[in-house]
C-alpha cells in the first residue's frame, strides 16, 4: 500500500469527509485543540490535510474551515503508524509535551527550522509509537555499566533532562520508558 498507510485510511477518511461535508451544510464547526501540536510534530501529514481540503473547494465548491485539515492529517497519521486514533490524540499531546519540557529544562525556546530540532522530534515520535503500541526498545545499551556511567559523566546535562522527560510521561501517561529508550 503506498507510503506505508494502512489500507483502512480510505474507509475512514471517506466516512470522514462525508460528515464533515454534512457538517458544514448544516453549519455545524468542530474546534481541533491539537492543530498546533499537529503543525509542529506532523507537518506532512498536515500538508496533506491542507491540500484535500483545498481539493473540496475547488471541486465540489465546499469551503472547510483549517481545522479540517488538522482531522484529516489525524486519519492520515492514523494510517500511518497503524495505531487506535484515540492513540493519535496522546501521541501527539505527548510528543508536544516533550518538547515543552525539554524547552523547560534548557530555558530556550528550539528552533523549529533546525535540523537537531526535527532529529529530537523524530525520536520523539518513535518513541511515542512504541510506548503506544507497548513496543518498548530492547534493553541492551544499558547492560554495559561503563556505557552508561559515561553517557551520566559526559552528558550529565542532557541526561537530567532526559529524567525530566521520562518522568512527565510517567505521571502524565502511565508508560515507563526503559534505560534504553531514556
Amino acid at each position: 500500500y503506498p507510503s506505508g498507510l494502512n489500507e483502512s485510511l480510505l474507509v475512514t477518511l471517506s466516512d470522514h469527509i462525508a460528515f464533515a461535508i454534512e457538517r458544514e451544510k448544516n453549519g455545524i464547526e468542530f474546534t481541533n485543540p491539537l492543530l498546533d501540536s499537529i503543525r509542529e510534530s506532523y507537518p506532512q501529514e498536515l500538508s496533506l490535510g491542507e491540500y484535500c481540503v483545498k481539493q473540496m473547494q475547488e471541486r465540489l465548491g465546499i469551503t472547510m474551515s483549517k481545522e479540517e485539515a488538522g482531522f484529516i492529517a489525524m486519519h492520515i497519521i492514523n494510517a500511518r503508524l497503524d495505531i487506535k486514533m484515540s492513540d493519535v490524540y496522546d501521541i501527539t499531546k505527548m510528543i508536544n509535551g516533550c518538547v515543552e519540557m525539554a524547552e523547560y529544562h534548557y530555558k530556550e525556546k528550539f528552533n523549529k527550522d533546525s535540523v537537531s530540532y526535527e532529529r529530537f522530534l523524530t525520536h520523539l515520535k518513535y518513541l511515542a509509537q512504541r510506548l503506544f503500541q507497548n513496543k518498548p526498545l530492547p534493553q541492551k545499551l544499558s547492560d554495559d555499566a561503563v556505557f552508561v556511567a559515561m553517557i551520566k559523566k559526559t552528558c550529565n546535562r542532557h541526561y537530567k533532562g532526559a529524567l525530566c522527560i521520562q518522568e512527565y510521561i510517567q505521571k502524565t501517561y502511565k508508560k515507563d520508558i526503559n534505560d534504553d529508550e531514556l
